[in-house]
């Protein structure tokens, strides 16, 4: 599998420029202006502070994920928490801090870690009841639902987690049986360039890339006009059923037998599979488009 996906880089641009971070910097900066804070200034402050925590640990933990993580957590949570105090306790339209900053590092965190920061954002608003002395009915009934938060959030991510590692596992049996078999698959993302699996028979026949492919002409009986490549045809190829095409390399040697499917993906964007065999004796192996 390739390493390097287009996913997989907005993700980390999005963990470097934390869009949680803006948000909670727009909303504490707009509550001082409109006086809407019991201290405009101390929450200013601390909006900046926790916004400028976030997007350096962001920053700083690109090859340290998952400990930089945890720890930008942290600080949030204990840098939200003393908005609320400043700005009068639990009762303060800050808590929503709270509740945002832990559905967002639920994405993140790995379930062991998440817990740790939910125990540590329930013990932390009971520690806010105190210094604020509102040991009330309704502070109380905030902090129940605030660890239920924090159950459903660690349930749902438990449940991912097991499904994910399902399909991991799935994906493993896969790629061994694809690695051993003798027939050549290259999957191709819609734009029919990105690449995003490839056996080794993929490699050695020349079909895992565009390059690759324009190495490969077109074998047809009474063919007129130009030769066209297979990558032309993968390129042009709409995305319904195709036949299977015979195909030659540029070069004297091996007879390739190459076939390639655009494949519409229920819920993902189609995908273009590519595959090839080798025909040691041509004219002897078949090939049946199921």
């Amino acid at each position: 599998m390739l390493s390097h996906r287009p996913h997989e880089r907005t993700l980390a641009a999005i963990r470097r420029w934390d869009p949680l971070a803006w948000i909670l910097l727009s909303h504490g900066v707009a509550m001082s202006l409109a006086g809407e804070t019991a201290s405009p200034l101390l929450v200013s402050t601390l909006s900046v502070a926790l916004a400028v925590s976030r997007l350096a640990l962001g920053w700083w933990g690109r090859h340290d994920v998952t400990r930089i993580q945890f720890a930008r957590s942290l600080v949030s949570i204990v840098l939200a928490y003393a908005v609320l105090v400043v700005d009068g306790g639990v009762e303060s339209p800050f808590f929503f801090w709270v509740l945002l900053i832990l559905g967002w590092q639920v994405l993140d965190l790995p379930q062991r870690l998440f817990r740790y920061l939910g125990f540590t954002a329930i013990a932390a608003y009971l520690i806010v009841v105190l210094i604020t002395v509102e040991l009330t009915a309704p502070a109380l009934f905030r902090a129940s639902l605030l660890a239920a938060f924090v159950f459903v959030l660690s349930l749902g991510r438990w449940m991912l987690d097991i499904r994910e590692a399902e399909v991991a596992r799935l994906d493993e049996v896969v790629k061994g049986i694809m690695n051993d078999a003798p027939l050549a698959v290259a999957v191709f993302d819609h734009d029919r360039e990105t690449l995003l699996y490839a056996n080794a028979a993929a490699h050695s026949i020349g079909i895992a890339s565009l390059d690759d492919m324009a190495h490969l002409l077109l074998e047809e009986e009474n063919r007129t006009g130009p030769v066209t490549t297979l990558a032309d045809l993968v390129m042009g190829a709409g995305f319904r059923r195709s036949t299977v095409r015979a195909y030659r390399h540029i070069r004297e040697g091996s007879t390739y037998r190459i076939g390639y499917h655009p494949r519409m993906v229920d819920g993902a964007p189609p995908i273009v599979v590519v595959y090839g065999l080798v025909d040691d004796e041509p004219g002897t192996m078949t090939w049946t488009d199921q």
